[in-house]
C-alpha cells in the first residue's frame, strides 16, 4: 500500500498517539514488569489470590525454584552475648540488627559476631522498655527505635549510640513501624478495649498510616473495627499482635491484614497488593470472631493467613491454616494460578529445602529488596537434622551444599546461640511498584 505525503504524515501522527496511548495505560494501575525467563510480562496489583483453587492444587513446592543459594550464620559463635529467641531481624548491606528475648536491640555483623547493643533497657533518655520496636532508616541507617509504654521515638546511629529523641509524634501503641524513604514513617497502631471504648479514639481508628515526621498524617485505611456492637467486652478485645507480620519486596512493606486484604506501602501511598477470594471456605464475619481473644485450646473453624506474606518477581506465598492443618500457599504472578502443598500436625512449614537438604523454609523476615529471605533455628533443633530418618526423607539438588550444611551442624553445641538461615533468590527484574 502507497501513501502520499499528507497521508503519510497523519498515519505517523496516529503512530505516536497510539504509542504514548500505550505507555500511558501500562503506567497505571501498580503495574509491575516481571522478566520471566527471558520474556517481559506485566503484572497489576492488586490481584485475586483463590486458596480454595489451591487447595484443591497440590504438588511439592521446591526452594530451588526461587532460591539459588542458602547460608547458615550463628548469632555471636562465641557466645559475647547470649540469645535466646529471635522476635525481629532487619538485614542491612553491613548489619544484622536484631530483637531478642530479654536482652535490648543487638547488632551483629553479617557473618554473626557481635557489635554492640542498641541503648539499654529503662526510661532514660537512650533506654527503652521490653516490647518496644525499631526500625531502619533506608537512607542514614539511623536506627528508630518506638518505646513502649513511653510512646515517644528515639534515634540511634548505626553503631548503636544514642543520637536524640525523634519529632515524632504519635501517642498510640503501634503492632510495628516502618522507616520509609522522604522521613517518613509507616504506623501500625494497636489498640486495647479500654481504648475503643472512648469515642474520640475508636473514632480516628486506623489499621495502618503513613506519617511525616511531627505526625502528620499523610495516608490511611481505616480500621473496620470502628463500629463496635452494642455489647461489646472491652476485656476480650485486641487489635494487632505481639510481632508485626511485615515483610518487603522492591523497597514497598508488604503485610496481611484482617481477612482478605495484603497491602502494599511506599513513601507515597498505601494501596491494596493482593485480595484473597475465600470462595466457600469459613472465615470470620462476626465481630467476636474477627476481633475478640480467643481461646488458645478452643479449635479454630475458618481459614486465615498465619503469620507472613511473601512476594517475589514471580510468585506470592503464605501459610494458610483450616481445620488444624497448615498448607503452603503459592500464588503464581504470570499465570494467575495458586497452589498448596500440606503439612500435617506441628511440623514445620516451608518450601522443600532441595538446596541443601534441610529443614523446610518460610520466611520470618526480608531485606527491604525482598530477595533475601531469613528464619532462625535453634542450634539443637538443627543437630536433629544428622539422623538417618532424616536424611533419607529430605530431597537434595546440590551434594557439596548439603556436604557443608552436615559439616555446618557438625560443629555446632547443642547450648549454641540460635542460627539464621539466610536464603538468597534468584535474581529477577521486579519493575517499579506503587500507584
Amino acid at each position: 500500500m502507497v501513501f502520499n505525503e499528507k497521508e503519510s504524515t497523519s498515519m505517523k501522527y496516529l503512530i505516536i498517539v497510539f504509542f504514548l496511548g500505550c505507555i500511558v495505560i501500562s503506567s497505571c494501575g501498580n503495574n509491575h514488569s516481571i522478566n520471566e525467563e527471558g520474556s517481559a510480562q506485566i503484572f497489576s496489583y492488586p490481584a485475586t489470590i483463590r486458596p480454595a483453587d489451591g487447595l484443591k492444587n497440590q504438588a511439592g513446592i521446591k526452594l530451588s525454584e526461587v532460591a539459588d543459594s542458602i547460608r547458615y550464620v550463628i548469632l555471636s559463635p562465641g557466645k559475647a552475648v547470649a540469645v535466646n529467641f529471635v522476635f525481629e531481624v532487619e538485614l542491612t548491606d553491613s548489619a544484622i540488627i536484631t530483637a531478642v528475648s530479654q536482652c535490648p536491640f543487638l547488632i551483629f555483623d553479617l557473618n554473626g559476631r557481635f557489635i554492640d547493643t542498641i541503648g539499654g533497657f529503662g526510661r532514660g533518655p537512650d533506654e527503652y522498655m521490653p516490647g518496644s520496636k525499631f526500625s531502619i532508616d533506608p537512607f542514614t541507617r539511623e536506627i528508630i527505635v518506638y518505646r513502649n509504654f513511653l510512646h515517644d521515638y528515639v534515634r540511634f546511629d548505626s553503631r548503636g549510640r544514642f543520637i536524640d529523641k525523634h519529632p515524632l509524634r504519635f501517642s498510640g501503641s503501634v503492632e510495628s513501624f516502618v522507616s520509609l524513604s522522604g522521613n517518613r514513617l509507616a504506623l501500625l497502631p494497636a489498640y486495647d478495649g479500654r481504648e475503643v471504648l472512648e469515642d474520640n479514639i475508636r473514632n480516628s481508628m486506623i489499621l495502618m498510616g503513613i506519617f511525616d515526621q511531627t505526625g502528620n498524617i499523610l495516608s490511611e485505611i481505616s480500621h473496620p473495627a470502628r463500629n463496635i456492637p452494642s455489647d461489646f467486652d472491652a476485656s476480650r478485645f485486641i487489635a494487632g499482635t505481639w510481632t508485626g507480620r511485615n515483610t518487603f519486596y522492591n523497597n514497598e512493606v508488604v503485610t496481611p491484614c484482617y481477612d482478605n486484604t495484603v497491602y502494599k506501602i511506599n513513601s507515597d501511598s498505601i494501596y491494596p497488593g493482593f485480595r484473597i477470594d475465600w470462595d466457600k471456605l469459613p472465615v470470620p464475619e462476626t465481630f467476636e470472631d474477627r476481633f475478640y481473644i480467643r481461646s488458645r485450646s478452643a479449635s479454630y473453624p475458618f481459614a486465615e493467613i498465619r503469620g507472613k506474606f511473601v512476594e517475589t518477581g514471580s510468585h506470592a506465598f503464605f501459610i494458610l491454616k483450616y481445620k488444624e492443618t497448615n498448607y503452603l500457599i503459592v500464588y503464581d504472578k504470570i499465570k494467575g494460578t495458586t497452589g498448596s502443598m500440606p503439612f500435617a500436625g506441628d511440623s514445620r512449614v516451608g518450601l522443600i529445602n532441595d538446596l541443601d537438604g534441610g529443614q523446610p523454609f518460610f520466611p520470618s523476615w526480608t531485606n527491604r529488596a525482598g530477595d533475601i529471605w531469613i528464619d532462625f533455628v535453634e542450634a539443637i533443633d538443627l543437630r536433629k537434622e544428622l539422623t538417618q530418618t532424616f536424611i533419607s526423607e529430605n530431597e537434595i539438588v546440590d551434594q557439596q551444599n548439603n556436604a557443608k550444611r552436615i559439616s555446618f551442624i557438625n560443629n555446632l553445641q547443642p547450648d549454641d546461640n540460635p542460627v539464621l538461615r539466610i536464603v538468597y533468590l534468584k535474581k529477577q527484574n521486579p519493575g517499579k511498584g506503587g500507584n
